[in-house]
C-alpha cells in the first residue's frame, strides 16, 4: 500500500471532484505526462517562495525526489497519520491532476511541518511564528515577511 507505480494509470472518474479527465490514483498523481514526475512545486506551492526554498533544500539534502515525498506521504495518510481536508482520500483514491495536486499541496505541508527541528537550518528554527501561520496571505507577497516568519504552525490569532 502506498507505493508509486511507473505505469499510468486507468482512465478513471475523479472520487473527489467528479470530472472524468485522466485520473490517476494519488500515488500517482505526479506521473501524469512524466512532466509533473520531477515537479518540486507542491513541496511549497502552499506558502511563500522562503518555505518552498527550505522543503526543497531538505529534500535535496535527503537525496529525496518529488516522488519519494509522495510515497513518505501516501504511507502516512494510509496509516492514519495524516488526513486531508477530503476525509474521503486515500493513496488508492481516483483523482484528477488537480484535486491530486491539492491533495499533495496539503500532505507536503503536513511532512514539512513534522520534520524535526534539529534537521532545519538555525535560520528557519529560531524565526517567530506568525499570527496566521499557515494562512498568512501576506507570506506569499512580501518575500521579507516570509524570510522573518514562521509560518509552518496553526493560526493563533483571527478577525472577530
Amino acid at each position: 500500500m502506498g507505493t508509486i507505480s511507473s505505469a499510468p494509470a486507468v482512465h478513471n472518474p475523479c472520487l473527489i471532484g467528479g470530472q472524468s479527465l485522466c485520473a490517476h490514483d494519488l500515488r500517482n498523481v505526479i506521473y501524469v505526462g512524466e512532466r509533473f514526475a520531477t515537479c518540486t512545486g507542491a513541496a511549497g506551492s502552499w506558502a511563500a517562495e522562503d518555505v518552498s526554498t527550505v522543503s526543497k533544500d531538505y529534500l535535496n539534502g535527503k537525496g529525496m525526489t518529488i516522488k519519494d515525498l509522495l510515497q513518505a506521504c501516501c504511507t502516512r495518510l494510509a496509516d492514519g497519520v495524516y488526513s486531508t481536508t477530503d476525509s474521503r482520500l486515500q493513496p488508492e483514491t481516483h483523482t484528477c491532476y488537480q484535486c491530486g495536486f491539492k491533495a499533495l499541496q496539503e500532505l507536503s505541508y503536513l511532512y514539512r511541518r513534522d520534520i524535526p527541528t534539529d534537521e532545519l537550518p538555525r535560520t528557519v528554527t529560531s524565526r517567530p511564528s506568525c499570527y496566521w501561520g499557515k494562512m498568512c496571505r501576506t507570506q506569499k507577497s512580501k518575500p521579507q515577511h516570509a524570510e522573518n516568519f514562521n509560518h509552518i504552525c496553526e493560526q493563533t490569532r483571527h478577525l472577530l
